[in-house]
């Protein structure tokens, strides 16, 4: 697998069809059956939104979960530091390093897609 390759399955795996979930859970959930208290108050607000503020609130979702995205590529590369957390190194099932530049992909893939 490719640098690439990983990226875009992440990508989509963690960002595309994460936000397409939380995007139906907001839509469609039955509030009265709703018990994580959390998202009781999200889905309230959400549903108190006009049209083209909804699309705004799922835009900043999603950009949440690109910046975090990012910053765990950032860490896999070696760019991005937390305290406490050793250098990792990524690779596939091959014994093949995948970071390196795994958070370049990544962003260039997300322009790529979203303009």
């Amino acid at each position: 697998m490719t640098d690439e390759e990983f990226v875009r399955a992440i990508r989509l795996g963690m960002i595309d069809e994460n936000a397409a979930l939380y995007e139906e859970s907001l839509r469609t959930t039955n509030s009265s059956e709703v018990t994580d208290e959390s998202f009781a108050l999200v889905q309230n607000l959400f549903q108190r939104l006009s049209g083209e503020d909804q699309k705004t609130l799922l835009l900043l979702v999603r950009l949440a979960m690109v910046d975090t995205v990012s910053n765990i590529f950032g860490l896999l590369d070696g760019v991005c530091t937390v305290d406490g957390v050793p250098d990792l190194v990524l690779s596939d099932a091959a014994g093949q390093k995948l970071s390196g530049d795994l958070q370049d992909h990544f962003l260039a893939q997300e322009e790529e897609e979203r303009g």
